[in-house]
């Protein structure tokens, strides 16, 4: 199972992160869950190594914090509609919602179809941002190879440093630097 972007080859990620839906199966693995956790280590090993790409991890990590509240208060408020619980009172407390049992049930109902919302926020600018394409990902491995010794059968890593030095070549020439004339 390949669990860090040295084993990734650049052309299997170049598939998974073009395909709709994302299919991890190239990634290996016995389970789902395996694929998804090995996934996630390569997207952050990916964020801190190209930086300029994790605002949109930053959107999935919100999307899922979201999901996870709602999921919370849902759960609490189906309890507290039918008992007291003292438990479901301390989780809505640490968002903020205390008083007695019937205010704590109206106000995390409310609080359910505000992150609601949020969440469909999140969702439709996903939806904005336009899809990548194998050609993309490939027209770009086809600069950077020009100057730098790179293939799709490479590590990710390798690709990685090789355009963070193609775009440092790109700059240094916008910037007239005479030591890569």
């Amino acid at each position: 199972m390949i669990t860090s972007p040295d084993n990734l080859p650049v052309g299997v990620y170049f598939d998974i992160i073009t395909s709709n839906p994302i299919n991890l199966r190239p990634l290996g693995g016995l389970t789902d869950g395996q694929r998804m956790k090995a996934w996630l280590k390569i997207r952050q090993e990916d964020d801190k190594i190209n930086p300029a790409r994790s605002d949109t991890q930053s959107l999935y990590e919100e999307h899922d914090f979201l999901v996870l509240r709602v999921y919370k208060l849902h759960l609490c408020y189906i309890v507290l509609q039918r008992r007291d619980s003292q438990a479901c009172m301390d989780v809505l407390a640490s968002f903020g919602i205390t008083g007695d049992r019937e205010r704590a049930v109206a106000l995390c109902a409310d609080m359910i179809k505000g992150t609601q919302g949020q969440i469909r926020d999140l969702q439709a600018s996903f939806e904005d941002k336009p899809r990548i394409t194998k050609r993309d990902c490939y027209r770009e491995l086809s600069m950077i190879a020009k100057h730098y010794p790179v293939a799709a059968k490479s590590s990710l890593t390798e690709y990685r440093g090789a355009q963070a030095n193609y775009i440092d070549y790109v700059n240094s020439l916008k910037h007239g630097n005479p030591d890569n004339s």
